[in-house]
C-alpha cells in the first residue's frame, strides 16, 4: 500500500512538471511570435492554451503560471475581437458608401499661425472634419493650434518630424527615426491616447526610389496616403482663389472618392481663404466629407 501511494505521489508531480515545461514553452513560443510579428504562426499554439487551462487544476490557479497563462488566452480572445469588429465595420462602411461620392480634405505642411485658424474655422461653420498632415519643426512652433486641431475633432496624419527631403530618404531608419520623433512629440501635447498610424510622404509616396521607405512604414504598422485630386496650391506661388477653385474643379471631375491635397502653411494663405468656396463647390456636385483613417477603401 505504501509502494502504491509512493507511486501516485511520483506520478502526480511528474504530470506537474509536464504541465509546467508544456505551459512554458507556449508562453515562450507566444512571446517570441509577438516580438517577431509572426504571431499568426503560432494561433494553434496559442489556442491549445485553452485546453491546458483544464489541466490547470494540477498545480493550481491561483500559481503564477496559470495566471499568466489565462491573461494570455483572455487577450488573445479580445484581440481577435477587435480584429473582426473592425472588419465588419470596415464592410459596413463600404456597403453604405458604395452609392456616395466621399471626398477627404487633407492639409499638409502645418499648422500654421495664419492659415489653420481661419481652415478651423470655416470647418467649424459647415460641421466638417478633415485630415491634417503635420509638420514637426511646425508643431513646436504652434502647439496650441495642433491641440485645437485634435480639440475639434479633426484628424491627425504624420508628415515627418524635419520634412528634410536628403535626411528622411536617405534610408529607412532616418525615415522611420523622423516618424517617431514627431508622434512622440504630438502625444506630448495632445495626449498619449494619440494612436493614428496615419502618414504622408513629403512629396507623395510616388517614387520607387521611396520603396524601402513604404516597407518600412508597413511593418511599423502605419498606413500612408497619397492623393487623387488638389487645388493646385503646391504648383506655384501667389494663385488667386478663383485659379485655386477653378483647379480643385479640373481634378475632381469623374471621380466618385477624391483625397484632396492642400496646405496650410502662411504661405499658402489664399487655400484658406478659398477654403469656403471649394467647400460650396464640392457639396453642390453631391460630396459628403469624411476623415481618412486606417481602413480607407476606394471602394
Amino acid at each position: 500500500m505504501k509502494n502504491r501511494a509512493r507511486i501516485r505521489r511520483k506520478r502526480r508531480k511528474r504530470n506537474k512538471l509536464v504541465v509546467f515545461c508544456i505551459i512554458i514553452f507556449v508562453i515562450t513560443i507566444s512571446f517570441f511570435a509577438k516580438k517577431l510579428n509572426i504571431n499568426n504562426l503560432f494561433q494553434e499554439d496559442i489556442a491549445s492554451a485553452i485546453s491546458i487551462q483544464n489541466s490547470l487544476e494540477i498545480i493550481g490557479r491561483n500559481h503564477p503560471t496559470s495566471k499568466e497563462i489565462s491573461k494570455r488566452i483572455k487577450e488573445e480572445k479580445s484581440r481577435k475581437l477587435e480584429i473582426q469588429r473592425k472588419e465588419e465595420e470596415a464592410k459596413r462602411r463600404q456597403e453604405e458608401n458604395k452609392d456616395k461620392k466621399i471626398a477627404y480634405l487633407t492639409f499638409d505642411d502645418g499648422p500654421s499661425i495664419k492659415s489653420t485658424p481661419i481652415i478651423l474655422d470655416v470647418l467649424k461653420k459647415y460641421n466638417i472634419k478633415a485630415t491634417f498632415f503635420v509638420v514637426g519643426t511646425m508643431v513646436e512652433e504652434n502647439p496650441e493650434i495642433l491641440k485645437r486641431v485634435y480639440d475639434d475633432g479633426h484628424q491627425i496624419g504624420n508628415h515627418t518630424y524635419s520634412h528634410n527631403y536628403g535626411y528622411i530618404y536617405k534610408n529607412p531608419k532616418n525615415f522611420m527615426d523622423d516618424i517617431y520623433k514627431l508622434e512622440k512629440l504630438i502625444k506630448g501635447i495632445v495626449g498619449n491616447e494619440f494612436d493614428s498610424k496615419l502618414i504622408r510622404f513629403p512629396g507623395g509616396s510616388f517614387e520607387a526610389k521611396k520603396d524601402p521607405m513604404k516597407k518600412a512604414v508597413l511593418n511599423a504598422g502605419y498606413r500612408y496616403f497619397d492623393w487623387n485630386a488638389l487645388n493646385g496650391d503646391a504648383e506655384g506661388g501667389n494663385f488667386s482663389e478663383k485659379h485655386l477653385v477653378n483647379r480643385l474643379r479640373e481634378t475632381v471631375i469623374g471621380k466618385k472618392t477624391i483625397i484632396i491635397l492642400m496646405h496650410d502653411t502662411d504661405q499658402k494663405i489664399t487655400t484658406a481663404k478659398s477654403l469656403e468656396k471649394s467647400i460650396e463647390f464640392l457639396l453642390s456636385e453631391g460630396y459628403e466629407f469624411h476623415v481618412l483613417d486606417k481602413n480607407f477603401s476606394w471602394e
